[in-house]
């Protein structure tokens, strides 16, 4: 499982600047550095090449030296494992660049190739502290693989009809906003999130069938909750039901994961508000945690289910 740092040289353009480990033959992953050409966008996305796949970040470098002042780079990991849930690299990936970045100077190190004077001393301080980081990466990825590998969790997903509980979800399976249907009683919902296997329960709002809740609390390992937090006409009656949800026996010591869904909609939302609105500061031997998240942007819902994989997987 290669992974590859690439850069812009101001030069040469795309190239790779590191590859580990140096053992791997590099010649065949050369178009990887080529994506640099048609980004237009910082961040996470995958990209599909005959024989082999890979999970990208891109990102910018703040740097004086740099016609731009910025450098451009891009950390990649190398994989075709057609089991491996390509989201499993997105967390690994945005914590390295995050630790480069938190690197004063650190654009110094892309200039080792390239400066053939002044500053070598910390040209080559940098350029090695960026190659570390890039062997804790190596370090860090089979253990995030081996950790996820053939996982499976039971989820409990329910809230007020329109909340957004289905196109949640569907964002999480197809990796993309998609239109769906109103739930009507049940949909259950399998795939694959970064190895986990997820099977979830997701229960129509609809008055008629909030009554039949309490049936599918069967051994649940998380309770979702969704609300929607750009309709505050419908708060009273959501937080009734998530506190009959949870004073039920059966969901008892049941990590919950509130959801406060349509973010888009309503920037301008707190989280101690929609707390203290939902009076979950009264929530007593769970776990629990609230994120804020938009089906249409994707924003928040990683986040959340990395808290469901790291409070009940560990």
């Amino acid at each position: 499982m290669p992974i590859i740092l690439t850069y812009f040289h101001p030069i040469k353009g795309p190239s790779q600047m590191f590859f580990v480990p140096e053992e791997e033959e590099t010649e065949k992953y050369k178009e990887v550095a080529k994506l640099l050409d048609f980004i237009d966008k910082k961040g996470f996305f995958i990209h599909s090449f005959e024989n082999y796949k890979t999970a990208n970040f891109y990102f910018e470098v703040p740097s004086e030296w740099a016609r731009g002042k910025r450098e451009m780079a891009m950390i990649s990991v190398v994989f075709n494992h057609d089991e491996i849930d390509e989201q499993i690299f997105r967390i690994p990936l945005s914590e390295f660049v995050i630790e480069l970045l938190s690197n004063k100077d650190i654009y110094k190190g892309f200039y080792m190739k390239t400066k053939s004077q002044g500053d070598i001393d910390e040209i080559k301080s940098k350029y090695h502290e960026i190659r570390n980081l890039m062997d804790e990466l190596m370090k860090v990825l089979p253990k995030s693989i081996i950790s996820m590998k053939k996982k499976s969790l039971k989820l409990f997903v329910f809230g007020l009809d329109r909340a957004g509980k289905t196109s949640l979800l569907e964002r999480l399976r197809q990796k993309k906003f998609v239109q769906t249907k109103r739930t009507l009683n049940l949909n259950l919902l399998k795939f694959v999130l970064e190895n986990v296997n997820l099977i979830a329960w997701d229960l129509g709002g609809q008055i008629a069938f909030r009554r039949a809740w309490k049936n599918y609390l069967k051994e649940p390992d998380i309770l979702i909750f969704v609300v929607d937090i750009s309709d505050p006409d419908r708060v009273i009656e959501a937080k009734e039901e998530l506190w009959r949800i949870l004073n039920y026996n059966e969901s008892q010591g049941i990590p919950l994961l509130i959801l406060g869904n349509k973010k888009d909609l309503n920037q301008e939302r707190l989280n101690k508000d929609i707390i203290n609105e939902l009076d979950l500061e009264l929530i007593e031997n769970r776990d629990w945690e609230l994120y804020q998240t938009s089906a249409i942007t994707g924003e928040g819902i990683y986040e959340g289910f990395q808290w469901i994989f790291n409070k009940i997987i560990g």
